[in-house]
């Protein structure tokens, strides 16, 4: 039987039940190693006893083995996942404690359709018909037109935020929706339908981190030597600040002073950078979305200023390319950098004075 595929495995043991074991003793001796693997492949753990990994970038025939839940031919070649049957899913059934799922693909052509539910989130993105439904057993959303393009790279992010809502984004935010939610599964299935030519490039889960007391505050402390404020999972790898995915979304908050004019800063990740004026602790201010490169490797530099009562982005250092402008809200008392998904500031930012 084909690993991972628990109906061919279930038929495969219901025929040798059947042989003659008296004449192939090394069936007998067989038996109990597969049907404890078919028992494990019902329960969504994998044949073996190895650990079901988060991180999967398709580089290795063994990621496979991290979806144990399989119907239909599934495979892992040249960096990707692919699905060579007409339909089928994949999937696991170990995320009581997940948070977020982020997953990187293409399609080749316009046709067929993806599926993924990630905890009782359904994403339907139907290529031949180019739309977007993302759905949930409490609520139903009206389907988005959104048109995949071939050979392209896109992602899709899904986050439960722990309130009653879900966030599904696609392509960095392009197509954005909060549906409610219920009690989450802890399941999660990818699934392809019509003969969809689609390759998943890369998966990757994050779970519900809490840190003991002590090491909380000692991440805490390591972030405010830098002279930052660090907000929800923030904190320092030498010499960069990791901004994980997280709700509360992480990031960093400098106190505004009067011999302070901008900041500069390189980042790399997923998703947004947002730029934000306001009060730390508290929701609104006045906020700018900045890009994040293609890839999760490209990195970004930008200048944040805000002197003279307007607030001014710069692409590079603060001689660069202004590509945003616009008059100061109030007189906001900090601004915070908060990724939307995951970044990584490549060091504390740069603070240039007046």
């Amino acid at each position: 039987a084909k690993a991972g595929n628990q109906r061919m495995l279930a038929d495969a043991i219901e025929a040798l039940r059947k042989v003659d074991r008296a004449q192939q003793p090394e069936i007998g001796a067989e038996l109990p190693r597969l049907e404890e693997a078919l028992k494990r492949l019902q329960e969504g753990k994998p044949e073996t006893t190895v650990a079901l990994r988060d991180r999967l970038s398709f580089s290795s025939p063994d990621d496979l083995q991290a979806l144990p839940l399989r119907d239909g031919e599934w495979n892992v070649a040249g960096g990707v996942l692919t699905c060579s049957s007409a339909s089928g899913n994949v999937g696991r059934k170990d995320l009581a404690n997940g948070r977020s799922l982020t997953l990187s693909f293409q399609n080749t052509a316009n046709r067929g359709a993806l599926r993924v539910d990630f905890r009782g989130v359904r994403v339907l993105m139907e290529l031949a018909r180019t739309q977007v439904t993302v759905s949930t057993r409490e609520h139903e959303l009206k389907s988005v037109e959104f048109a995949f393009i071939p050979r392209s790279v896109h992602n899709l992010y899904i986050e439960l935020r722990g309130d009653g809502r879900a966030l599904v984004e696609v392509n960095n935010g392009v197509i954005s929706l909060d549906p409610r939610i219920g009690k989450p599964t802890n399941d999660l299935t990818l699934g392809i339908d019509t003969n969809a030519a689609v390759q998943i490039d890369e998966l990757v889960i994050t779970r519900e981190a809490k840190l003991d007391p002590a090491a909380e505050a000692k991440s805490i402390a390591e972030v405010r030597a830098t002279g930052f404020e660090p907000i929800s999972q923030a904190h320092l790898v030498p010499p960069a600040i990791h901004l994980p995915q997280s709700m509360p979304r992480s990031g960093l908050a400098l106190t505004r002073r009067e011999t302070l004019s901008s900041m500069t800063f390189e980042a790399k990740g997923t998703g947004k950078l947002e730029v934000r004026f306001g009060t730390l602790g508290e929701g609104g201010g006045q906020v700018v979305s900045l890009d994040l490169g293609q890839t999760s490797g490209d990195v970004v530099k930008y200048t944040v200023a805000w002197g003279g009562g307007m607030l001014t982005i710069r692409r590079g250092d603060v001689d660069g390319e202004a590509f945003f402008e616009d008059k100061l809200q109030g007189d906001a008392p900090h601004v915070m950098l908060v990724a939307m998904q995951e970044a990584t500031l490549l060091a504390p930012p740069k603070l240039n004075r007046q």
